[in-house]
């Protein structure tokens, strides 16, 4: 597991692809978040590219909704 600073870092660089910064997630958005997401880390970048938002955004949304469920 990444420690935070690595998880800080990490984060800095999706924010370049991040497209989406602090809209607010779409139905869509978060099927499509759920459903990519297989909760690893390097799965992580490519499921945040693909949404347009940062890693930790994609990640605090996927906890947020399956706390939820």
């Amino acid at each position: 597991m990444p420690s935070s600073r690595d998880r800080l870092e990490r984060n800095a660089e999706s924010r370049a692809g991040a497209v989406h910064n602090a809209e607010p997630w779409t139905e869509g958005e978060t099927e499509l978040l759920i459903g990519l997401w297989d909760r690893r880390e390097d799965s992580l970048d490519i499921v945040a590219e693909a949404l347009g938002r940062t890693r930790e955004a994609c990640r605090e949304r996927f906890y947020k909704v399956m706390r939820n469920a």
